[in-house]
């Protein structure tokens, strides 16, 4: 099979890729071969990448017109996507493993422990003022809601 070559010849000297993006790279191209129109063809591989989960032609076409005409950035373009998918009911694509999730909540952990940190905060509190500081501690807030829900399900309650 020819996509057992490729990846055969990924790890090789030949051909240095890994298997995720020669197949993100075979999907790219058979877009390519028959998406036409220009708007398509003038993305960067990466934005197009992030347009993929759109699967139809049609959405990637119309996708890509806006994200060209917009000059979005892989950012903006991963979030237009997102509310693509949202609209039309589809879930997004949630790619996470543990060690992802545990590295994560360490760098979470390592930026925001310790007293230089507390110390900092304490000169930023009367920097800010009422509407700022209401508008950081819902934010904190928000955060602090999300880690409780992923806490909870970690240890199975």
């Amino acid at each position: 099979m020819i996509s057992e070559e490729l990846v055969r010849r990924a790890g090789g000297p030949t051909l240095r890729i890994g298997r995720r993006m020669l197949f993100v790279a075979v999907r790219l191209a058979a877009y390519d071969k028959r998406i036409t129109d220009q708007t398509w063809r003038g993305l960067d591989a990466g934005r197009k990448e992030l347009l993929l989960p759109l699967r139809e032609d049609r959405r990637l076409r119309d996708a890509a017109a806006h994200v060209t005409k917009f000059n979005l950035t892989q950012t903006k373009t991963n979030a237009y996507v997102s509310e693509l998918l949202a609209e039309s009911g589809e879930a997004p694509n949630v790619r996470l493993t543990a060690p992802l999730l545990m590295g994560r909540m360490k760098k979470i952990h390592e930026s925001l422990s310790g007293a230089a940190v507390l110390k900092k905060v304490r000169a930023l509190q009367e920097e800010l003022d009422v509407a700022e500081r209401k508008a950081l501690a819902g934010e904190i807030d928000k955060v602090r809601e999300v880690l409780t829900a992923i806490a909870r399900e970690v240890r199975g309650r």
